[in-house]
């Protein structure tokens, strides 16, 4: 690691970005990226399914496959989701590692069968260019996954270099029983 970006790991920083401008951060890392590593759990076995997701804000919608993602999801709504952005570092001198961007969300999901009214709404939120523009004419037993962020912890190294600590948290505001 050069000395330069050794020095920066070690800099203490914990000074919190403004709740605006991290919100802003976030839901721009969330759209560059379009896939995600959705975490279930039943029974204490855990789960780790790669999906593609694309997000309204800090709702992320997916199509899930049949799997034991699904029986996990009917059993216990509650996710873990790791998106990340795609870099190569270079370990000799460190440099690209400041181009490392993440975020660990925690939310909770619900199943939208196509039953639901709410589902073609949330298909339209779901901007893949890989289903063609009929693909939810003829519903026929389909489901949309809705993740609600409850808590997002962003990271991104180059924080630092503002005078911010890496890792930041976002939390959702309270909702309405």
């Amino acid at each position: 690691m050069s000395g330069k970006f050794y020095q920066l790991m070690r800099v203490k920083a914990v000074k919190k970005l403004p709740r605006e401008q991290l919100l802003e951060r976030i839901l721009n890392f969330l759209k560059t990226q379009t896939m995600c590593t959705l975490c279930t759990c039943r029974d204490n076995v855990p789960r780790a399914t790669p999906l593609e997701y694309y997000n309204d804000g800090t709702t992320l919608y997916m199509i899930p496959h049949r799997g034991v993602k699904m029986a996990n999801l009917r059993a216990n709504p509650k996710v873990s989701i790791g998106v990340y952005n795609h870099v190569h570092p270079r370990w000799a001198d460190g440099q690209n590692w400041l181009g490392v961007i993440g975020a660990q969300i925690t939310g909770t999901a619900r199943l939208i069968p196509d039953s639901d009214p709410e589902y073609f709404e949330a298909r339209e939120k779901y901007r893949s260019p890989t289903l063609s523009p009929d693909h939810d004419r003829t519903p026929k037993g389909r489901m949309m996954l809705r993740v609600d962020c409850d808590r997002i912890e962003y990271l991104d190294i180059a924080l630092k270099l503002e005078g911010y600590a890496s890792t930041q948290v976002w939390t959702a505001p309270k909702r309405g029983n």
